[in-house]
């Protein structure tokens, strides 16, 4: 028996011994706000990990995956992480502003904070290197005012938040590159308390959201409205096209907006 409390210790010793490699953890301990600004000094992308202790695939990402030494370098060099467990309150407003459904999700931003992708699933670290690499271009590593001439700075990003303001009047003129959708009419005989908008994105200022709004513009053909509102107290500005009575109308827009390769979501909003 003299020997079982040394067996033990060493036992102990080892479970919580620190990582092999040595390598740091890819995640930051800050708010998604500070991240976004560290983001936007370095010129770096940033995604958020959504996780929670009791699903089994979040844990196996944390254990193979995000210790990788292969992906831990890459994103040390190109890559802000933040882990978002939804068991946290903070985790938990973040699952709610970007409409996480499924865990994990890795959301992939620029460093201006256009979302720019969505996985979702165990992801396996060569996997989601060649992910992260794929969206990892000189121009979501720019500033705004240097990449504000491409015409490609900003490809559509999928939507993450609800609406419930009314759309702003436009001052961009419309475009033709999408067809034209059908009336918009209301019939005389039903109440229209609510309609259907199509999202195209969210953004942290009023001058990236500007900039956004010039470039989707060139390619709706419904006005691109900005819409102003908070989400947890931080100042937020929506993309919002169209204005529908009807959903299928609003969603035959959407696909003439995917056709021109835009990616889009329908909400329905109240007048």
């Amino acid at each position: 028996m003299k020997y079982h409390t040394p067996l033990a210790a060493l036992l102990l010793i080892m479970l919580w011994a620190p990582p092999a490699n040595g390598q740091p953890s890819p995640f930051m301990e800050a708010s998604v706000q500070d991240v976004q600004q560290q983001a936007a000094a370095e010129s770096k992308l940033y995604f958020l990990l959504f996780t929670a202790d009791y699903v089994m695939t979040c844990d196996w990402m944390e254990a193979e995956t995000f210790t990788n030494p292969e992906l831990l370098s890459y994103l040390d060099q190109s890559y802000l992480g933040l882990r978002a467990d939804i068991n946290q309150p903070a985790g938990k407003a973040l699952q709610q502003q970007y409409e996480v459904t499924q865990l994990p999700s890795v959301l992939v931003f620029s460093c201006r904070g256009q979302l720019l992708a969505r996985h979702t699933g165990a992801i396996p670290a060569e996997e989601l290197l060649a992910k992260l690499k794929a969206h990892d271009r000189p121009a979501f590593r720019q500033p705004i005012k240097a990449a504000a001439a491409k015409a490609d700075l900003l490809p559509s990003p999928q939507p993450i938040l609800s609406l419930s303001m009314p759309r702003l009047v436009p001052d961009v003129p419309r475009a033709t590159t999408v067809s034209s959708a059908p009336p918009k009419a209301k019939p005389a005989s039903r109440s229209y308390a609510n309609y259907y908008s199509v999202q195209l994105g969210v953004f942290g200022s009023r001058a990236n959201a500007e900039q956004a709004r010039a470039m989707m513009q060139a390619k709706c053909s419904e006005s691109v409205n900005i819409i102003a509102g908070q989400s947890s107290g931080t100042p937020i500005y929506r993309l919002l096209s169209g204005h529908y009575y009807d959903k299928e109308q609003a969603r035959g827009y959407q696909r003439r907006l995917q056709a021109a390769g835009i990616d889009s979501f329908v909400k329905q909003l109240q007048q």
